[in-house]
């Protein structure tokens, strides 16, 4: 597959040390067990990682999220576990990446899922993964929100032929409406997202990003929002037909699918033309959507097939850093330089492991040794171990990584190098090291 990458921005905080979410109890998983069964609920089992930025997304995201919460309390047992600190749980149910979710009901494993999940999403795959919502209860929810409309209709209206609509202050409108009222909101972003391009062609960037971002909060805790969007989203599926500006409606139908959190529709196009050659234009102008997705989805091989002559994307992004600073007032340089290179970190360490799954190893090596020459750091070495962990392509040489970041230790790094070298005893693999 010869796919071409721009800029793969996939930066994750990761974090070193968490607190046991309360919606998790205290009791061993045994004893977790047998409460589930004996209250007739299922069992979740969430396997972490202190080291796992997709389990501390989950953490600040979908955990802490009180829908989820409510649904867990009244019909499970939720039970969480960090890998490094019990080994043995891990082999016993074959925990390979992080995070895994697996339920278990009336003491047998019924289903698990590996990757982040967000609120909406676990809530789906709770309740047995169904992706979509009945759609006659689609279509009520839709009218019923219509209907509510009907006093903003002057709002809502398109303005005359050359009469200069303010897309900001609608944007705002909506955003505030969302507060209190999300069906209204969320027709109101219908409209933004069908006319604002027309009024503001600049807004592109913010259409596809602030916007859906916020469209997709709403519809997570909105079902008549959810309805409104999932009916945009088979819209602009229906509209896939045509042929003429086929990547920019693919842009906005994948989007949709993440307002809704629908990532699995994209991910199955995704393998249904990654390997034809007439598709691959319309993946090129949508590699960054398809990055994110291919990573929350733990598709480490696919996501390094997507580089096209990876170590000179890796320079650009670093130049980059260097430029961008030029233009840094003084007084805000430090924070810059440090938001700077956790950004070019987290960016590089993701490159780097995908290649190596997609067995690009000469090609890993050298974004190896392109990040430790930009920002020699303890931090830099843990994110590019870390990140190789999360692939399931850990390598010798990682250990002698972890110990040139000893110097600066933290309390993770001792669970981190555990972790490696247990997954390093089962595993044969290439002692190769990449400084030499």
């Amino acid at each position: 597959m010869q796919l071409f990458l721009t800029t793969c921005a996939l930066v994750t905080c990761v974090s070193v040390a968490h607190a046991e979410p309360p919606v998790f109890t205290s009791k061993s998983f045994e004893a977790a067990k047998s409460q589930a069964k004996a209250q007739g609920k299922i069992l979740l089992v969430d396997a972490t990682a202190s080291w796992c930025p997709p389990c501390r997304r989950m953490e600040r995201e979908t955990w802490s999220d009180p829908a989820v919460r409510a649904w867990l309390a009244a019909n499970a047992v939720a039970f969480q576990f960090d890998v490094d600190q019990n080994p043995k749980l891990t082999r016993a149910l074959e925990v390979r990446s992080m995070p895994t979710l697996i339920i278990f009901e009336a003491g047998k494993e019924t289903r698990r899922s590996s990757g982040y999940l967000s609120p909406a999403g676990i809530l789906r795959w709770l309740k047995g993964g169904k992706a979509t919502t009945d759609t006659a209860h689609l279509r009520q929810s839709i009218n019923e929100a219509r209907a509510r409309t009907e006093a903003m209709s002057k709002l809502l209206k398109p303005g005359a032929q050359g009469e200069k609509v303010d897309i900001q202050v609608r944007l705002e409108q909506a955003r505030k409406t969302g507060q209190s009222d999300p069906a209204n909101a969320a027709v109101q972003y219908q409209w933004l997202w069908n006319n604002m391009l027309q009024h503001n062609p600049a807004m592109h960037n913010v259409r596809l990003t602030y916007m859906a971002n916020e469209m997709q909060r709403l519809a997570a805790r909105s079902e008549p929002a959810l309805a409104i969007f999932t009916a945009m989203r088979d819209a602009a599926e229906q509209r896939l037909t045509t042929t003429v500006g086929r990547a920019a409606l693919i842009t906005d139908w994948l989007t949709l699918n993440r307002v809704i959190d629908d990532d699995a529709r994209s991910l199955s196009w995704f393998d249904r033309v990654k390997d034809d050659n007439a598709a691959q234009a319309d993946l090129r102008a949508n590699d960054t959507e398809l990055c994110r997705i291919l990573e929350d989805a733990n598709r480490w091989a696919d996501l390094g097939r997507f580089y096209d002559e990876p170590v000179t994307q890796a320079q650009r992004v670093i130049d980059r850093v260097a430029e961008n600073l030029r233009y840094v007032q003084p007084s805000n340089i430090a924070e810059a330089t440090r938001y700077s290179h956790e950004s070019t970190r987290e960016t590089l360490s993701v490159m780097y492991a995908a290649l190596l799954a997609a067995d690009r190893e000469a090609e890993a090596d050298q974004i190896l040794k392109s990040l430790i020459a930009f920002s020699d750091t303890p931090e830099s070495r843990r994110a590019l171990v870390s990140r190789a962990l999360q692939a399931d392509e850990p390598r010798e040489h990682h250990l002698t990584l972890l110990d040139q970041a000893d110097a600066a230790s933290t309390p993770s790094d001792a669970a981190l190098r555990d972790r490696l070298k247990t997954v390093l005893s089962a595993s044969v693999l290439p002692a190769v090291d990449p400084a030499k």
